[in-house]
């Protein structure tokens, strides 16, 4: 399931303000798998979040969806562009660009984040510049091949390049980072140890992190 699913789903069931929401929470998921009859009867039942919706339309993929819920009254042009930049959807994208999406950077390390490279040239074309940001998502995605190229863009923090790798699990780009010049061992072993990932804390211990720093996660209590 789409991460983004997965974490609105975490958060409306365990708030307070879950019953108020579902029905929006259901127009949402409406506009992700592209349901428009589900997604007007929604409406009917008095969900109104429109902006939740774009964002669910453009992570979709579903342009006529979109539109009609900018009709509605969604203008959050920044979610929508957040929606369709995680899940590669270049010509949402580029209407949310269109309608006044600002946010490029915030488009730039979502397509980094999911590997999505044609739409991360897209953001850097429109305007966007935070390298290093894109290169967090791309080392936590574990995508070799876009980190490399966002390297050659400008990106040159090798510690954020390091964290991002150690919690997202990627041995292969944290040892990168490390040749690239990452000193902040103890910030690769915090990353490893809240992403659960036992063998990269060690490396991290290996290379001469203080695994005394190890301590956000139950995989490294035994270290």
């Amino acid at each position: 399931m789409n991460r983004y699913i997965l974490q609105d789903v975490t958060i409306y069931l365990f708030t307070l303000k879950y019953k108020e929401r579902i029905k929006d929470f259901k127009l949402y998921k409406a506009c992700f798998l592209g349901h428009m009859e589900l997604a007007k009867l929604m409406i009917l039942k008095g969900a109104d979040d429109w902006n939740w919706a774009l964002e669910g339309a453009c992570q979709g993929g579903h342009r006529d969806l979109a539109e009609w819920v900018i009709l509605k009254g969604a203008d959050n042009w920044n979610i929508g562009l957040y929606g369709a930049c995680v899940e590669g959807h270049r010509d949402l994208a580029e209407l949310m660009i269109q309608k006044g999406a600002n946010d490029l950077n915030g488009g730039l390390r979502e397509a980094c984040q999911e590997g999505h490279q044609d739409l991360a040239e897209l953001m850097i074309q429109k305007g966007a510049d935070g390298w290093n940001g894109g290169l967090w998502e791309a080392c936590s995605g574990g995508h070799r091949d876009l980190t490399e190229w966002i390297i050659k863009k400008g990106a040159n923090d090798w510690n954020i390049g390091l964290y991002g790798a150690c919690e997202g699990g990627h041995r292969d780009l944290a040892e990168l980072m490390i040749q690239k010049g990452a000193n902040d061992l103890n910030g690769g072993l915090w990353g490893a140890c809240r992403g659960g990932h036992r063998d990269l804390a060690e490396f991290m211990i290996q290379k001469g992190a203080n695994k005394a720093n190890c301590h956000e996660s139950e995989h490294c209590h035994s270290l």
